[in-house]
């Protein structure tokens, strides 16, 4: 997990249509299956298009990319697997949390962060809240440096990505 250099390496678009249509030649889908294991590519109808190009041109869903991928693996895998957030820090969290006053047409507010595996149940619209709202002021003091980067860099691209327009200085940010 220490070494983040390869955690997001850009995917080559030739390499990727000639991988899907591999896939398409597969005989069966036992064998799909396992083609999308080893390469993580499968056909899509759209790649009868020549001219799109299905790295380039993706639209990236925030729900699920940003909330219900990212924002949840960072805080599982990254800060609960590894101890950083320990259940006593939840404790801590969870309770700095309750001393928030928020108005009430904000969307869901998280629920408890300390139950169960922690953050347990969380939906993209908690996930939203909890990094735009809470994130930064609860988290810090129990974070170390290096997450305190992660934090404060994923924070911002929350931030950008999920305005109603984006301009294109603030995706080059946001990249």
């Amino acid at each position: 997990m220490a070494d983040m250099s390869d955690w997001f390496i850009m995917k080559d678009s030739v390499e990727h249509r000639q991988k899907a249509l591999e896939w398409r030649r597969c005989k069966s889908n036992a064998e799909r299956e396992r083609f999308v294991k080893v390469n993580g590519v499968r056909w899509s109808e759209i790649l009868r298009l020549s001219y799109f190009d299905l790295i380039q041109f993706v639209v990236i869903d925030l729900m699920h990319c940003l909330f219900l991928g990212i924002a949840k693996w960072i805080t599982k895998r990254i800060w609960i697997d590894e101890d950083i957030l320990t259940e006593k820090a939840l404790q801590l969290i969870q309770k700095k949390m309750s001393e928030f006053k928020l108005p009430s047409d904000l969307g869901r507010i998280p629920g408890k962060i300390h139950c169960g595996e922690g953050f347990s149940n969380f939906i993209a619209d908690q996930w939203r809240n909890f990094f735009l709202i809470y994130a930064t002021v609860v988290l810090w003091n129990h974070l170390p440096n290096k997450d305190r980067k992660i934090l404060t860099y994923f924070v911002r691209v929350c931030t950008i990505l999920v305005r109603r327009i984006v301009e294109i200085n603030n995706m080059k940010e946001a990249h």
